[in-house]
């Protein structure tokens, strides 16, 4: 395996937010919009040396390991890029019942550089170990050419914060490929997991087993070149999400599916040896939308109980753009609709409403969808027009103080029950293309990286999403459970898990018991987010919840999971990480 090499930097306190520990209390509910919910940190500048440092494109809650409830930056390949992927460490906030002037929601940082990732724009997804997978993408080392699509696929692992082998040498996959999809699908022995990836300006997709190993000989990847359905092109970065009965990929235009493939997939042992002659599975075209063609929309997965036994899964669609060719800046423009599709396998699944309707209070493309511990959906950042297409250069005024293009830097947060949207706090920065954004232990969102500026920083030199900015939901306004515990840290599908508080509110009792998966957010796509509404049982003696796993493993995909606790009041726990096996 390829020598990993770590530099460890720590940024002390800075004289600058020192100066920010204590201001006035009017002064900070002023700056932040709210008294500890709903409100904005100011930006904490990530380390770099030059201005021609990659942009940052991808985000990932580190989600197991010594870092656990850290973030992983990844950067574009580059050059002069020192710190080409490193992870981040946000202090916690202090109990948000504490006088809001007692500290700072500006965080020190500590950062840990990870060298020899030559990585960009991949498909990326976490297995059920934690590590985290990456395939394809722009390397500058690979057989692909320069710049160009690659088909290196490597695997990160947070456990001791190093690439399992170096990216450049590892190219087991048929196509290169950037902008891909990739999802993680596990299986019960004898069957293997599997590694689906597609799209990225190739129309077909791959199939990988055996990479859990991490060896260049224990890969194995099945090129489906001729399954797709006819005429359907697969657009980059297609949503992709695994549902009960099957993979389902939400694409601009028309949809599509299939059932998972029990064909030919292997255990992942050692001895095995890559079967040949295999054949692909066969897909499926998804139901039609009734709005156009959307690319560039944020989604969530949502799984809820839906009476007795019963649940249902849903996966909303936010967003995107609209408009018509010829492509102008004041023609192709960002969306405001919401749909939705409920257990989007099954014969009869529809999208919902028909036709679509205007709902988010802002048009946005390039947008982040992000699910909460309590089930509602914080959009974040976009664009109003479309600046990134070669032929939306060619028509709007770029540069870095352009304003032809507006960025959405409001927070919306989303009410799936209600179906309406409310503008929250705006964020100092703009996030636009190449914008992340990840769930914290904590409750807060962390939000990176994107074109703060309407050009690339390549073209023009502008600034680009150097910073972090942490965001407060509006439940930390509220008064949150303290000391949560579980049974076990380690947990079946199917078997119970028992929660516990050292206290709660006063008169508030448990509404839900949620888990949401650590995020993985690039390019406004995650095909890892999962939130799944536990069902409640009867409390056992001392807990505050006993709630039932899932045993689906489809349903609920063997993991990591951040565990929440959600009052009747509103107020939301800090998360307990789990593992689901």
């Amino acid at each position: 395996m390829g020598t990993t090499k770590r530099i460890l930097a720590t940024l002390g306190p800075w004289s600058a937010l020192a100066l920010l520990a204590a201001p006035a209390l009017a002064q900070r509910v002023e700056r932040h919009e709210g008294p500890r919910g709903n409100r904005w940190s100011d930006p904490v500048s990530l380390p770099r040396t030059a201005p021609e440092e990659g942009e940052i494109f991808a985000a990932a809650l580190v989600p197991v390991g010594p870092r656990q409830g850290q973030v992983l930056l990844l950067r574009e390949w580059n050059n002069v890029v020192p710190c080409p992927a490193y992870v981040v460490d946000p202090r916690a906030l202090p109990d948000p019942l504490l006088d809001v002037a007692c500290g700072t929601d500006t965080p020190e940082v500590s950062v840990v550089c990870i060298e020899e990732s030559e990585i960009g724009c991949s498909g990326l997804s976490f297995d059920r170990d934690g590590r985290l997978l990456v395939a394809a993408g722009h390397f500058p080392s690979d057989g692909c050419g320069r710049g160009l699509r690659s088909s290196t696929f490597n695997i990160f692992d947070p456990e001791g914060l190093e690439w399992l082998e170096s990216p450049a040498s590892l190219n087991p996959m048929n196509v290169c490929r950037h902008y891909p999809t990739g999802i993680f699908v596990p299986n019960d022995p004898p069957l293997g997991d599997f590694f689906v990836v597609l799209g990225g300006n190739a129309a077909d997709y791959e199939i990988g087993r055996n990479f859990a190993l991490g060896s260049p000989d224990d890969n194995c990847w099945t090129r489906c070149e001729g399954d797709v359905p006819a005429g359907l092109s697969i657009a980059n970065y297609t949503s992709a999400h695994l549902t009960q009965w099957g993979l389902f990929f939400s694409n601009p235009g028309r949809d599509f599916r299939f059932p998972i493939p029990t064909w030919g997939l292997v255990p992942t042992e050692a001895t095995e040896v890559c079967p040949e002659g295999e054949t692909c599975p066969e897909w499926v075209e998804g139901p039609a939308r009734s709005s156009v063609r959307r690319p560039f929309s944020g989604t969530v997965f949502l799984d809820r109980p839906s009476g007795g036994t019963q649940r249902k899964q849903r996966i909303l669609l936010f967003g995107g753009t609209e408009g018509s060719l010829p492509l102008r800046c004041d023609s192709f423009i960002g969306s405001r609709k919401v749909e939705w599709i409920d257990d989007p396998l099954l014969a009869n699944a529809a999208w919902s409403p028909s036709p679509a309707v205007d709902v988010l209070q802002r048009p946005r493309m390039f947008a982040k969808a992000l699910v909460l511990p309590d089930g509602k959906v914080a959009i974040l950042g976009g664009a109003t027009h479309d600046y990134i297409t070669a032929a939306a250069r060619n028509q709007c005024e770029l540069g870095c103080d352009s304003t032809d293009v507006e960025a959405t830097r409001e927070v919306e947060i989303y009410d799936p029950v209600s179906n309406t949207s409310r503008l929250r706090a705006t964020e100092p920065v703009r996030r636009m293309y190449h914008s992340a954004a990840v769930l914290l232990a904590d409750g807060r969102i962390a939000s990176v990286g994107g074109d703060t500026t309407v050009a690339t920083p390549t073209s023009l030199g502008c600034d680009a999403g150097q910073d972090l900015t942490f965001y407060s939901p509006p439940y930390l306004s509220l008064p949150r459970p303290k000391g949560i515990t579980v049974s076990s840290s380690v947990v079946n599908r199917g078997d119970t898990i028992d929660v516990f508080a050292t206290s709660l509110p006063y008169g508030a009792s448990v509404a839900k018991v949620t888990l949401t998966a650590p995020g993985v957010s690039t390019h406004q796509t995650e095909s890892r987010e999962r939130y799944v509404e536990l069902r409640l049982l009867a409390p056992a003696a001392g807990a505050i919840a006993t709630a039932e796993i899932p045993a689906n493993i489809w349903r609920m995909p063997p993991g990591y999971y951040l565990l929440w606790v959600v009052l009747d009041t509103g107020g939301v726990s800090r998360a307990v990480f789990i593992q689901v096996v």
